[in-house]
């Protein structure tokens, strides 16, 4: 009532005026200070998104100096030079450099980030110069290098940027508190203000109420700024929304979970990108303490609580690392940092803090550990056994591990135990015993899971898996988990380890990736220790090959020094076992360096040894080559060939004898019985013709065989001569064929060629090859039952042609295929014998495609036999050019076509014949073909032996065009040829007088023809 009184004496329209006035100012005031305290909020956060941006900039930055020393050691420990690796190193490096710009630039406004910048930025440079060394000097010499990367300096260094690192964070983190409790300060006294503004705006305005009664024109005015009121609360409210969600997104974009712990009621709230580095959805990841766990690794547990309950007590900063479990089943890394706010009473009400996925980091940190510990004790090694004893304890130091064992693998695949390494206790007794004696085959128990995927295996409870044979013996010592290590190189099985743990010990995912990668580096070794064994048993595998060899080896330098030499050069010369010792070559080899001078690789001569007694001897000397640690030697095998030389002089003389003393009159022998038998020397009876047949027939016999030891001769000595050239196959097989049809058809057999004829090209002699054909058609046909048949067929194979012969006989017994090659071999039955032959022919064959760079074999059965011979395929050259060579005689109307690819006989013809006609000669079916479609022709003379064909293709178009033949081949024709053609004549058997008549013969006819 007084106020009413008070009010009522007053001029109404000034206290309103007044009244909306002060509440008009209040609330300008009010949206000022709002606004500086949203800015003061807005500007706190940006601070805070900076000081996460630094943090993470710090730890990216320690994580690519571990991983550049990681592959460093990697590069160092391998055997080959991986450039993928130096180029990675340089991104890591030029990385590196770019985090410390960002850092200084990021904290320039802070005296301690300075100074502790100014300490990190030249370790970090001595750290990268450090490890281009090591790179550099890995390039060189490995072992140095390996050694200076285990050096104690770098790890100084390492550890004095890894605690500048952490003075950097720890600023930051400082900073974030305070900054963190700004803004939560800000944000107070932004609804603070909001709040008094409102309730003195609301204060002012009921009064206005009251008045409302008397002033009822002013209602419209007190609405309207009402109604402005709340819509700047509105847009208060709004920005503050914003702010948050900015505030949010500066969390999430710098990769750190937020979370807030209530320790009286033990409510959580875990931000959306804490949820989300565990893998999980914001409704699958309940904000409860269980929840937080339930995912807490079991070996973690006792360690984080009681560093949570030490900061609460104590108000020490908290920090720790531990391992969650994420949706997938996975344990990782994470490092979660945290702050308590207590009461006035010192109790705490609220714990804040960040989490950050280090996952990466430590698993980089244990391998380098790891790494550094393996790199050390190889280096150090002395022996395998000691070696693995050393590297398997300090795997056990580092995790909890009872005992171990190392499996090797056998030749069949199987695992046998070879060494067993008690660790926490002298012995396991029955347990240890049972697995050194055990072996394990293929397939079988855990192990057959790890052959087949060379992945390892953890193994929570190994006393109540089916397929752990030592279960019985495990619970008897209190066995409860284990490790399954395969040791692999280049993906194949060279071993595994076994790990056995008695506490509740859990082994997750990264601990068995860093065993198996510790695995993997002792399955190099291993590697390496094997090949190391075997070079050293090679090394004495070859000198005891040297030793037990016939020949002396000896090795000399450029000035005929003696090196070394094995045993039997003491033997060979007549040596002491010291007396070879500092000699010179030319002691043994007579002036033998002056070979050296024209030697180019590898030479082999005969030389005159020398006995230590002055005495000589016949020797063969094979020397060349070798360079041994960047000096010129030689490489020096000798043979005494004194016997070698007396059995070729005796063969010498044999040869001679048979060549001279035995064809000679055997010739006569074969003349003399022609001359009776064809009835020359006077008519013979019955009984004595057939006793002089059976004689002409061994003569026969006896040439072959003289003919055969000649020509094995030649081989064996290198004086057969091959005349090469490119023939088409199939018209040596057919000439081979048609030669050989006669002897067929006197044993009642025939000879068929099989298949379609094939333009296949060979670089061949073409009589050697016909020899050979002849050998394997007509031993063919002595094996072939009469009225069966012989089949001869060509094939292509690949690159080479393949000519078989199969004949219908009883096929080759086992005991005569090992020798079947030989000289005078012969398969030792009546059959084969009466078949008679001189046992050389197959091995004379085989040295004829030998010298032709081909192959011979053959196939066998009880229903034949088929010799084959593979020589390489060639792309022929055919001349198709055209020679026209004018004639001498004033008549000039008659043209010669000669076809022959022989350039000799074909300008023999042409002197031969150039008073006759107009003589044209071509090498090739081609060829003549082009020709006879632009002349006209008397006489053709054709060779059927050309290089795309046998010259008998074109014997249908000269029949249709009515023009005389002439064939002019290298040997004896079938009678069918000459039913075909004009003549046949032999080149051998004809004269040129008798080819010049018989063409004058045709010419003449034909000229009377026209007449």
């Amino acid at each position: 009532m007084k106020i009413a009184n008070l009010f009522s004496k007053l001029d109404n329209k000034w206290i309103i005026n007044s009244l909306f006035s002060a509440a008009f100012l209040l609330l300008i005031m009010s949206l000022i200070l709002s606004w500086q305290h949203f800015r003061r909020s807005y500007n706190t956060n940006n601070l805070v998104w900076h000081t996460y941006t630094v943090i993470g900039k710090a730890d990216q930055l320690r994580f690519d100096i571990a991983e550049m020393e990681s592959r460093v050691n990697l590069y160092v420990i391998s055997n080959n030079s991986n450039g993928e690796i130096i180029q990675n190193l340089n991104v890591i490096t030029a990385d590196i450099s770019q985090l410390m710009i960002a850092l200084e630039s990021l904290t320039n406004d802070n005296p301690v980030q300075r100074a502790n910048l100014a300490k990190l930025r030249p370790l970090v440079n001595e750290k990268v110069t450090y490890m281009q060394k090591i790179l550099q000097m890995g390039k060189v010499n490995k072992n140095q290098a390996q050694a200076l990367a285990v050096d104690e300096g770098r790890i100084l260094v390492s550890t004095s940027i890894s605690q500048a690192l952490t003075a950097v964070v720890d600023e930051e983190l400082r900073l974030l508190s305070i900054r963190t409790q700004m803004y939560q300060k800000n944000t107070s006294s932004i609804i603070r203000q909001l709040s008094i503004s409102s309730i003195a705006a609301g204060f002012i305005f009921l009064f206005c109420f009251i008045l409302l009664n008397s002033y009822l024109r002013k209602r419209d005015e007190y609405l309207k700024a009402k109604k402005e009121s709340q819509e700047a609360l509105l847009d208060m409210n709004d920005k503050l929304l914003v702010s948050e969600k900015r505030y949010l997104l500066a969390t999430e974009g710098s990769a750190i979970g937020l979370w807030d712990w209530n320790p009286a009621t033990n409510e959580v709230y875990y931000s959306s990108y804490f949820k989300k580095m565990l893998g999980y959805d914001n409704g699958e990841f309940p904000d409860t303490l269980d929840s937080f766990n339930n995912i807490l690794h079991k070996n973690d547990y006792a360690r984080l609580w009681s560093e949570v309950e030490h900061h609460l007590q104590d108000k020490t900063p908290f920090k720790i690392e531990y391992r969650l479990r994420a949706k997938s089943g996975e344990y990782k890394w994470f490092q979660a940092s945290g702050r308590a706010i207590w009461n006035n009473f010192g109790k705490p009400i609220r714990m804040v803090g960040s989490l950050i996925d280090v996952n990466d980091k430590k698993i980089a940190e244990h391998r380098l550990a790891m790494q550094y510990e393996i790199i050390r004790l190889l280096s150090s090694s002395h022996s395998f056994s000691d070696t693995f004893t050393k590297i398997i304890q300090a795997i056990c130091k580092m995790m909890p591990f009872d005992m171990a064992a190392y499996w090797k693998i056998n030749d069949d695949q199987s695992l046998k135990c070879v060494m067993c390494w008690p660790i926490t206790r002298a012995d396991f007794g029955d347990f240890t015993k049972i697995t050194k004696q055990l072996s394990l085959p293929v397939g079988t128990g855990i192990q057959r899971e790890i052959m087949r995927t060379l992945k390892p295996v953890y193994i929570d409870n190994v006393i109540d898996h089916p397929d752990f044979v030592r279960a019985e013996q495990a619970k008897m010592y209190g066995i409860k988990s284990a490790c399954f290590i395969p040791i692999v190189h280049k993906n194949h099985l060279v071993g595994m380890l076994e790990f056995f743990i008695t506490t509740n010990f859990v082994v997750d995912e990264s601990m068995l990736g860093m065993l198996f990668y510790v695995a993997c580096l002792m399955g190099e070794y291993i590697v390496q220790s094997q090949s190391a064994q075997k070079l050293q048993e090679s090394e004495l595998y070859k000198t005891a090959i040297l030793d037990s060899a016939q020949e002396s080896i000896i090795t000399v330098d450029v000035h005929g020094r003696i090196l070394s030499c094995n045993l039997q050069t003491n033997d060979m010369f007549h040596y002491g076992n010291d007396d070879l010792q500092e000699d010179n070559i030319n002691a043994l080899l007579p002036d033998f360096t002056k070979e050296f001078n024209q030697q180019d690789d590898k030479k082999v001569v005969e030389w005159i040894g020398r006995y230590k007694n002055g005495e000589y001897f016949n020797a063969e000397v094979i020397y060349s080559k070798m360079s041994l640690e960047n000096q010129l030697s030689y490489v020096i095998i000798i043979r005494d060939i004194s016997e070698r030389k007396k059995i070729e002089k005796m063969k010498n003389e044999f040869v001679s004898l048979v060549s001279h003393e035995l064809r000679t009159p055997l010739t006569s022998i074969l003349g003399s019985l022609d001359l009776i038998l064809d009835g020359t020397a006077g008519k013979v009876d019955e009984d004595a013709m057939e006793l002089l047949d059976i004689t002409r027939q061994n003569s026969e016999r006896l040439v072959r065989l003289i003919n055969d030891i000649l020509d094995i001769e030649k081989i064996e000595s290198g004086k057969m001569e091959f005349r090469l050239q490119t023939l088409d196959i199939h018209s040596i097989v057919d000439e081979a064929i048609t030669l050989n049809q006669p002897y067929a058809i006197k044993t009642g057999t025939n000879i068929v060629f099989s298949g379609t004829p094939l333009n296949l090209y060979v670089n061949v002699d073409r009589d050697k090859l016909m020899q050979v054909l002849t050998n394997l058609i007509s031993n063919a046909i002595k094996f072939t039952p009469a009225g069966e048949q012989v089949t001869v067929s060509i094939a292509a194979l690949g690159d080479a042609v393949r000519v078989s012969v199969s004949d219908k006989g009883p096929g080759i017994s086992e005991e005569f295929r090992k020798r079947i090659f030989q000289k005078f071999a012969q398969e030792d039955s009546t059959v084969s014998r009466a078949k008679g032959g001189t046992g050389l022919g197959l091995s004379i064959s085989k040295a004829i495609i030998d010298n032709l760079h081909g192959d011979i074999a053959y196939t066998t059965g009880k229903n034949g036999t088929t010799f084959y011979f593979d020589l390489p395929g060639v792309i022929p050259v055919i001349d198709h050019s055209v020679s026209v060579y004018e004639t001498t005689a004033a008549n000039k109307s008659a043209n010669i076509l000669f076809v022959e690819n022989d350039m000799d006989i074909a300008v023999l013809i042409q002197r031969t014949l150039n008073a006759e006609g107009n003589i044209y000669h071509v090498k090739s079916i081609q060829a003549a073909r082009d020709l006879l479609q632009k002349q006209m022709f008397d006489v053709v003379i054709l060779d059927l032996m050309l290089p795309d064909g046998a010259g008998s293709q074109l014997l249908p178009e000269l029949r249709s065009k009515q023009i005389p033949v002439i064939i002019y081949s290298a040997y004896e024709l079938p009678m069918q040829y000459k039913t075909m053609v004009d003549h046949v004549l032999i080149k051998s058997k004809t004269s040129n007088k008798k080819i010049l008549s018989i063409v004058r013969h045709i010419l003449s006819k034909k000229t009377v023809e026209l007449s």
